[in-house]
C-alpha cells in the first residue's frame, strides 16, 4: 500500500481544483472558476490508470472519466455564458467526438 497526500497525486489535484472552481462559480467568480477548470483539465494525459487490470481499476477509470467529462462541460458552460463562443464551439465539437469514440465499442 502506498500512502500519499491527495495533493501529491494528479487525480487529487484535479478533484481539488474542480471543487474550488465550483465554489468560485457559486460565489460569483466565473473567471476564476474558468481558470481553475482549465488548470484541472491540463492535468489529464490519456486514460486514467491505463494498463492497470481488474475491477477496482476499471471502476476508478470510469469514475475519473465521468468527472473529466463533467469538468469539460462546466468549462464549456462558463465559456458560453462569458461570451467566448468561438472557443467553446471547437471544444464542444471535440467533446462530442471524444464521447462518441468512447461509446463506439459499447452495445448501447
Amino acid at each position: 500500500m502506498l500512502r500519499v497526500s491527495p495533493a501529491a497525486v494528479d487525480s487529487g489535484q484535479f478533484t481539488d481544483q474542480v471543487a474550488q472552481a465550483s465554489r468560485c462559480r457559486r460565489d460569483g467568480d466565473p473567471e476564476r472558476a474558468e481558470r481553475l477548470l482549465t488548470s484541472a483539465l491540463t492535468l489529464w494525459r490519456g486514460e486514467a490508470l491505463a494498463g492497470l487490470p481488474g475491477p477496482f481499476a476499471e471502476q476508478q477509470r470510469s469514475r475519473l472519466s465521468e468527472q473529466r467529462v463533467a469538468a469539460r462541460e462546466d468549462l464549456l458552460d462558463l465559456r458560453l455564458r462569458g461570451g467566448n463562443c468561438g472557443d467553446a464551439v471547437g471544444e464542444l465539437t471535440a467533446l462530442v467526438a471524444d464521447t462518441h469514440s468512447e461509446n463506439a465499442g459499447s452495445s448501447c
